[in-house]
């Protein structure tokens, strides 16, 4: 469980057994993001144009 603002909680109508696996379905808007990526694209925009690229 990570500990800050994006916490979510599930509630299911039966019990869970060890090893079983919960599936979800986000929906079509959901991104998907490998760690690290949101924080690069950002900083990829922050960076100054090269005077060739001006």
């Amino acid at each position: 469980v990570l500990v800050g603002k994006n916490i979510t909680f599930y509630l299911t109508t039966r019990d869970i057994s060890a090893g079983e696996e919960l599936w979800f379905d986000y929906g079509a808007d959901y991104q998907h993001f490998e760690p690290g990526m949101a924080l690069r694209l950002v900083q990829i925009k922050e960076e100054p144009l090269s005077p060739e690229e001006e």
